[in-house]
């Protein structure tokens, strides 16, 4: 059985740069429908500024030689897996276009290599990948090697993005039926029900901890009866303590392979203040990072 999917539209930003070997397998080995379509995006601006492959060639023939490149892969994707593929190129500032082309083609999806938007020198946090998680309106996927999906953290805190964002990890379109763990974090909980514990605590004369910990049960079991209807295999974890550590700590200890999790966009008060959970997860997680709005 594999997962059926509305996912018919993914935009990967190349960041001007031939694809890695593990993210041409990803996409080679998503389970895509026919109609489906996958646009590269090129910014012609970043095709000489890293990993030359021939220091000998001028910066025109290092530009043609990675651009070709792209192509090659491109077409090798498209026979592969039997869908359509683009090939867009840009030219300006790279994320601005990357989000304004996502708009443009009503991508499903955006991927992004971690290692070009979060470690290269070219791009500082501060402007791109905080830019991304500023503007970005569609899920996007930050994607290390080796890119495989078969074991899944999902976060959920009972938001309604977290909602979405469940919705959306049923509907990957992966290769094969992943094992999802759900890991609900006590401190996750959304700020609305934090508010409404007063009135809570008044009416049942029963303590902050006991209504939470229904609260978390009331969510993981959502989630996990959502997972098993879809044929997936789930289990769930509940921790205490601050969550970025904990999070880090269980994706080395489970080994996991991806990272799912929802996440509003900031508002200016939130941008100005705080680098988010959102964000630090994405930053530090050694896997492939997925964020649904």
């Amino acid at each position: 059985m594999v997962l059926k999917t509305k996912i018919n539209t993914i935009l990967y930003d190349t960041a001007g740069l031939p694809l890695p070997q593990y993210a041409t397998r990803f996409l080679s080995n998503l389970n895509l429908s026919p109609d489906s379509r996958v646009v590269f995006t090129v910014d012609t601006s970043l095709l000489h500024a890293s990993r030359r492959s021939d220091l000998n060639l001028n910066f025109r023939e290092r530009q043609a030689h990675i651009f070709e490149a792209i192509l090659r892969q491109a077409q090798a994707i498209r026979e592969s897996a039997g869908i359509q593929v683009e090939v867009k190129v840009l030219s300006g500032d790279r994320i601005d276009m990357v989000i304004d082309t996502a708009l443009d083609i009503n991508a499903s999806l955006v991927v992004m290599d971690a290692q070009d938007i979060i470690e290269s020198p070219l791009f500082p946090i501060s402007s791109s990948l905080q830019k991304v998680f500023d503007f970005a309106q569609h899920p996007f996927l930050l994607i290390r090697p080796p890119a495989q999906t078969q074991q899944i953290l999902f976060i959920t805190d009972g938001a309604p993005v977290a909602k979405k964002a469940l919705a959306f990890l049923i509907r990957l379109p992966l290769p094969k039926l992943p094992n999802v763990t759900v890991l609900f974090n006590r401190s996750l909980l959304v700020s609305s029900w934090s508010q409404a514990l007063k009135s809570l605590i008044k009416q049942n004369q029963t303590t902050t901890e006991e209504i939470e910990l229904t609260r978390a049960n009331s969510v993981v079991d959502a989630a996990l009866i959502r997972l098993r209807r879809a044929g997936i295999f789930a289990n769930s974890l509940f921790v205490e303590g601050d969550p970025l550590s904990e999070i880090l700590r269980l994706t080395n200890q489970m080994q996991t392979d991806l990272i799912v999790f929802g996440a509003d966009r900031p508002n200016a008060v939130q941008r100005f203040l705080l680098s988010s959970l959102a964000q630090k997860i994405a930053t530090e997680a050694p896997c492939s990072v997925l964020v649904v709005r």
